[in-house]
């Protein structure tokens, strides 16, 4: 089955893999630690989470989940047949909602915290 005509376009905002793989918040601080790539399913709750309030967050269950590189999303997009027409890191204040709350003022100019990916299906030759 395939979800996505020929000639369609698909758009992919995301949480960017370094951040959620390799970056974490410590003692006030953005430090590398983590494997980026690390390629083991591991258990948590939803990137989200913490953009929900207290109520919200205690109705969330715990998901398993595969976190993807960078290149593993951008191959497996070009895999499958698509063209790829963009990949764009945010940086600035667009993003800075990713990154806590207490963050050091800038971290969203130094750090990609989202990106987009944009890819087109190339039409079948039948």
């Amino acid at each position: 089955m395939t979800v996505l005509k020929d000639s369609g376009r698909v758009v992919v905002r995301d949480y960017h893999p370094f951040k959620m793989k390799a970056l974490q918040w410590k003692d006030g601080q953005m430090v590398a630690c983590g494997n980026y790539f690390d390629d083991s399913i591991q258990s948590g709750i939803v990137p989200y989470a913490d953009h929900l309030n207290e109520e919200d967050r205690k109705t969330l269950t715990e998901i398993r989940f595969r976190p993807w590189t960078m290149g593993e999303i951008v191959t497996s997009a070009a895999g499958s047949g698509l063209t790829i027409r963009a990949l764009h890191e945010e940086s600035g204040s667009i993003q800075r909602w990713v990154f806590p709350k207490d963050a050091p003022e800038g971290i969203e100019s130094r750090l990609p915290g989202i990106y987009i990916l944009v890819a087109d299906k190339v039409p079948s030759k039948e």
